[in-house]
């Protein structure tokens, strides 16, 4: 019966030992597939690629420049022709009465009541109006457009300053990588350089202020290690967070810092240029907004010259019946221009001029 069980109780160490490799192959295998989906390895262009992609304030900036030139159309559209279509009916229910002289008995110094109308009116028409001058509208195109060009370089701006943070944040970490390489070799020469002290302060060749003044050094490397592996986690966050990422996920960086020697490069690269200076651009922009809000003010006491035409249809009578017979339509139309001259208005364009200088 011995003899019997062995080969049984050997087989099952075997299966048992068959099976927990196989587990332990499939949890490795989840935790490297796990790894390589959480853990994303990004060079600093890359980096900038996706944040230019999903930074919120960017975005933002590109909405507002779409919306400027939404804008742009909006106002275009108020110097086209406006048509307009109306339909009216009334009923009277009283008709108003008038007194007139009775000049139909001949006695024209006696006035006698009279009621004019129907008790039901219809009237349908359309009407088109066209913006023949305007010296306001033609301020405001322009004034539209610089906005729209505001808001672009704005953008610009903003992809600017974005990627600048991104890259300026990368290379912070980078730096603090290479300072903890730097504390780290630091510690093992420190390190071995104490044992080998404290070897010859025990065998007398060495003093005790040696070895101690060695330890007190191990102990500023390794607090400044911790720092820096604090400042590392935080830069690695900052990062993400710059470039709207989750938190959860692991980061790596490709890119290394180099020691580069600079090449011999043409001064006249180095000298100031101001042309393509966004901030400066920007501000110049803005002293032409003022401008142009400012001419618009004052185009709004020049006068404006509208054309205008209608057709209508009315129809009269007593009762519905009469309504539905053609002689009682009638049809009558105008053409004309209408100059509308500001004269006062209460001082409004003064204080308005005044609150947009402040």
């Amino acid at each position: 019966m011995i003899c019997g069980d062995k080969p049984t109780t050997a087989m099952s160490y075997y299966e048992g030992f068959l099976n927990s490799l196989r587990v332990a192959l499939v949890l490795l295998v989840s935790v490297f597939s796990s790894a390589l989906f959480a853990q994303s390895t990004l060079s600093v262009k890359r980096k900038c690629s996706i944040c230019c992609k999903n930074s919120p304030i960017l975005q933002k900036a590109k909405l507002e420049t779409r919306k400027s030139l939404e804008q742009i159309r909006e106002y275009k559209s108020t110097g086209l022709p406006q048509v307009n279509a109306s339909l009216g009916f009334t009923y009277n229910a009283k008709l108003p009465t008038q007194l007139i002289p009775n000049f139909f008995q001949g006695k024209p110094d006696e006035l006698v009541p009279v009621q004019f109308g129907t008790d039901l009116n219809t009237t349908a028409g359309a009407e088109v109006n066209q913006l023949l001058y305007s010296q306001q509208y033609w301020v405001g195109i322009k004034a539209i457009k610089a906005v729209g060009n505001f808001n672009s370089t704005v953008e610009l701006k903003t992809e600017e300053d974005v990627a600048y943070n991104v890259v300026k944040l990368y290379y912070q970490v980078q730096t603090i990588s290479k300072q903890k390489d730097l504390i780290e070799a630091n510690l093992q020469q420190v390190g071995g350089l104490l044992k080998a002290t404290d070897l010859q302060y025990q065998n007398g060749l060495a003093k005790k202020l040696d070895v101690d003044q060695l330890r007190v050094n191990l102990i500023t490397l390794q607090t400044q290690l911790q720092n820096l592996e604090l400042n590392y986690e935080q830069g690695l966050q900052a990062l993400k967070f710059a470039m709207s990422m989750p938190q959860e996920s692991q980061l790596v960086l490709s890119d290394t810092l180099s020691e580069v020697v600079m090449p011999n490069v043409d001064p006249t690269y180095l000298e100031a240029s101001y042309q393509n200076k966004l901030d400066l651009t920007l501000l110049d922009q803005q002293t032409t907004l003022q401008q142009l809000n400012a001419d618009q003010l004052r185009a709004t006491s020049w006068p404006t010259l509208r054309a205008f035409g209608n057709y209508n249809f009315q129809g009269q009578g007593n009762g519905f019946g009469e309504l539905g017979k053609d002689q009682n339509w009638f049809s009558f139309s105008a053409i004309g221009l209408n100059v509308n001259i500001p004269i006062f208005d209460g001082f409004y364009r003064k204080k308005q001029g005044r609150a947009s200088q402040n």
